[in-house]
């Protein structure tokens, strides 16, 4: 089922007040510049995606002993974090081992290349386009042998550029 495509960003808005999760297709898309290659990949089963963060904020002590407090000096804001969290299974015989599936994810962390995020509304709310991903994980799946629980760990990316404004 592909929610994403009815997923509006004005319901995107009225769903995020909720604070829970969210899942629909997830399509990502990477160039490969020493093959030229796209390569394209779709999570299996709709993952669920949760989104944090964070700002670095220096805090210094004040020098008087009555004061409660620190003083708060804005820095940057991080880089997104980004958790996506799915379960991968045999479409055709759910007893069995999603190979194929697991073989997937495992091409797609494989990638030394920033991965490109493909129609996801829910990821261009937060103006993310882009993601490079840091680690995956396969978890446990006692007494459940046709299923493979997945979770991967990204960032996003944003190109940054660069202006020359006076020449040397």
């Amino acid at each position: 089922m592909n929610n994403y495509k009815n997923f509006s960003l004005n319901n995107v808005s009225q769903y995020h007040k909720t604070g829970g999760k969210y899942f629909f297709t997830l399509e990502l898309e990477c160039y490969d510049p020493k093959t030229k290659e796209t390569h394209h990949f779709i999570m299996p089963n709709e993952p669920l995606i949760s989104l944090s963060l964070s700002k670095n904020i220096v805090k210094t002590k004040t020098l008087a002993p009555e004061q409660v407090g620190t003083v708060k000096e804005y820095v940057n804001t991080n880089d997104w974090d980004i958790k996506i969290t799915g379960v991968c299974f045999n479409e055709k015989n759910k007893d069995l081992y999603p190979t194929e599936q697991v073989k997937e994810i495992r091409n797609l962390v494989a990638l030394q290349y920033p991965l490109d995020v493909v129609n996801n509304s829910f990821l261009e709310l937060f103006g993310i386009r882009s993601i490079i991903i840091k680690d995956v994980s396969f978890n446990e799946m006692l007494g459940k042998e046709g299923l493979q629980e997945y979770t991967i760990n990204a960032i996003s990316d944003t190109d940054f550029y660069g202006e020359l404004i006076e020449k040397l």
